[in-house]
């Protein structure tokens, strides 16, 4: 089932930068789905996908997006559907602090480690 998540970079201390996935996935369907979007669309290139993916806010990930007509942001290859709400804003935060929102999940890279934490 589709939940609102965030995706983004650990960093240090705990703090975090993320954006926010309008139909993010339960880690059974997301996980698996990250690890192949970084395997054939980066080269396992962890700091490549965090930019890509800290590039804008996301409808929705996808290995294989295809053009849809009612969408009005054409999709990116190997990734998905930039999402087409006016708020475009990075979030950044401490993972000791509450989130405020309907957001469900987190999925952090650690580039360093080449780790995602969820």
């Amino acid at each position: 089932m589709s939940t609102p998540a965030l995706i983004g970079v650990a960093a240090l201390r705990g703090r975090y930068t993320a954006r926010s996935i309008q139909l993010g996935e339960d880690p059974e369907v997301l996980v698996p789905l990250l690890r192949r979007i970084w395997t054939d669309t980066f080269g396992r290139d962890t700091d490549a996908m965090a930019a890509a993916l800290l590039a804008r806010n996301w409808w929705s990930l996808s290995v294989n997006p295809k053009p849809r007509r009612w969408h009005r942001q054409p999709p990116v290859a190997g990734l998905g559907y930039p999402s087409v709400t006016e708020n475009n804003t990075i979030r950044q935060g401490s993972l000791r602090e509450n989130l405020d929102g309907f957001d469900e999940w987190m999925y952090l890279l650690r580039p360093d480690q080449r780790l995602l934490l969820v």
